[in-house]
């Protein structure tokens, strides 16, 4: 990702962040702003995303592309249930990512 793209992300990330006073859009619980992200792989769970309210998987999206500012273990959670072939718990991502030298 470019420099560009990737402080446009990071803005609207903010605004997002802003706009919804801190809080997760989905369990209302405080996020954590951080604006570079750990380079280990693990993120903590409050920590402030982007979320598509509707999946890749939805029709829906085509025409409402609906951004709001969730935190990681929501987006991560809801990713999941939307996409049968991302069942992997934070557990096993951090192994993964463990395991990869």
């Amino acid at each position: 990702m470019s420099k560009d793209k990737a402080a446009q992300r990071r803005r609207q990330r903010r605004r997002l962040y802003d706009k919804q006073k801190g809080l997760c859009f989905w369990c209302k619980k405080p996020m954590l702003w951080l604006v570079i992200y750990p380079g280990d792989g693990v993120h903590p769970l409050n920590l402030c995303t982007i979320d598509h309210v509707y999946s890749k998987l939805s029709p829906l999206r085509q025409t409402n592309n609906i951004k709001v500012a969730a935190c990681w273990g929501c987006n991560h959670q809801r990713a999941i249930q939307q996409d049968p072939l991302r069942r992997m718990t934070t557990e096993e991502v951090r192994e993964l990512n463990a395991s990869v030298v």
